[in-house]
């Protein structure tokens, strides 16, 4: 009975020590219960990102950023563990700046899925890591998303993250909600809904530096003309009709997420007819939706975007039968001081109404313009005229700060410089708000 009794002993300690392994394994692993916004995507804490590959890959990406290419690497956030993700350089501007100023501090994307097909972090498909390229006060990106939120966008969840790489710190990054399938999810999008990521070609990226330069100098956007070489192609990224055949808008159709039929591809080039002979744009378009949109977007004036030089950076979506746009990229929002008082009604930087068919016909239909002045008015008293903007500035400035002052930075800015950007963007903001106010009490 003795050696039953110690067997039987035997049995269940094993037992448990089986099922506290199982447990404690269980912490480490997302859990379908629990979504993404509630744990990496919570904006409130600075979290934790580390990357495990081979140092060998590891070094590739150093020496060959700008191929993007795809490496296999594990990943642990907030000390959640997945196996076998894929991690690459991405990004244009951002990178190439990194490249061409001698930085390592590289954006990157992270695929949870690519190799392990059902495999997400409590349901995200696909994180951006944003490095914050160009940006003294870390926070543009976050705030035109945060003014898209409450515009009632449909718009990627951020929160800020230090990133380790193989051990080595590599700074502070910001964390974006990659615009797929989980975000589309998030948002009660139903399945048939098509992306699309317009993309212009031809961009010289570097020449876009140099006007963004000469705006830092203290010269009008609008007055900085052809001082340098600027090369685009916009490929139909302009929405303006091109004709019948879906060649002619490479831009947009060569850069959809997943495959799109013939049939939505005509209807489509019939929404981008529309626009251009201003005939029944409600049936294509969701007036609604692009009305909060623009209402936020305008709000940064954005020189890198639909209203800006660029003509790109911006989520095209066919939902419903209608076709709206999504935010993307505002790393060049909020910049030239001289820019806070610009035009609500006429927010084209650089371009003309003719080149922006979308934003010319929607400022000439009246049900448009009374939504968006309506959205901006709302924006105006319950986030900005109210000290809510500037109090999450605040909170959110002094969550990173103690990262930015360990942070070996490669604009080599001071402590005393981050501080004054960031009262600088303040400063921006409360302008952009007495002005716009200012603007609808004269409409």
């Amino acid at each position: 009975m003795k050696f039953l009794k110690n067997h039987f002993e035997s049995i269940i300690i094993a037992f448990l020590i089986v099922l506290i392994g199982l447990i404690c394994l269980d912490l480490t692993r997302p859990r379908p219960s629990i979504s993404y916004s509630k744990t990496l995507l919570d904006n409130k804490n600075v979290h934790a990102i580390s990357i495990a590959l081979p140092e060998a890959d590891f070094e590739q990406i150093l020496e060959n950023a700008i191929y993007k290419t795809r490496y296999h690497a594990d990943i642990k956030i907030d000390g959640v563990e997945l196996k076998d993700v894929s991690f690459s350089t991405r990004g244009n501007g951002s990178l190439s700046y990194a490249i061409s100023s001698g930085s390592a501090k590289f954006p990157y994307k992270v695929s949870f899925g690519a190799y392990e097909k059902s495999q997400t972090y409590y349901g995200l498909d696909k994180l951006v890591l944003n490095s914050l390229y160009g940006d003294q006060t870390r926070l543009r990106e976050y705030l035109a998303f945060r003014i898209m939120e409450e515009a009632g966008v449909e718009s990627p969840l951020t929160s800020f993250a230090e990133l380790k790489i193989n051990g080595r710190s590599q700074g502070l990054y910001l964390a974006v909600e990659q615009i797929d399938d989980s975000f589309l999810g998030r948002y009660d999008n139903p399945p048939d809904t098509i992306l699309f990521k317009p993309k212009s070609s031809g961009i010289d990226h570097g020449a876009l530096a140099y006007k963004r330069e000469r705006l830092f100098d203290g010269e009008d956007m609008l007055d900085v003309g052809d001082t340098t070489e600027m090369s685009y192609d916009f490929e139909g990224t302009d929405l303006v009709y091109r004709g019948e055949s879906p060649e002619l808008y490479p831009g947009i159709f060569e850069n959809a997420t997943k495959k799109v039929s013939p049939a939505s591809v005509s209807y489509i080039i019939s929404a981008i007819k529309a626009l251009s002979f201003e005939e029944n744009i409600e049936d294509y378009w969701d007036i609604d939706e692009l009305a909060r949109y623009f209402a936020a977007h305008n709000f940064t004036v954005n020189i890198d975007s639909y209203t800006g030089i660029t003509a790109q950076n911006y989520f095209l979506k066919l939902s419903n039968g209608k076709l709206s746009l999504l935010p993307w990229d505002y790393g060049l929002g909020f910049q030239d001081p001289g820019s806070a008082t610009y035009s609500i009604d006429e927010p084209l930087i650089q371009t003309t109404s003719d080149q922006r068919p979308l934003w010319k016909a929607l400022s000439e239909n009246k049900e448009f313009m009374e939504e968006y002045h309506s959205t901006l008015q709302n924006l105006l008293d319950n986030y900005f005229l109210n000290s809510r903007c500037e109090d999450e500035i605040d909170f959110v400035s002094y969550l990173i700060l103690p990262y930015v002052e360990k942070e070996v930075s490669y604009d080599e800015q001071s402590l005393d410089g981050y501080k004054e950007s960031v009262e600088a963007l303040k400063s921006f903001v409360n302008t952009r708000a007495e002005s716009i106010q200012k603007q609808l009490w004269e409409i």
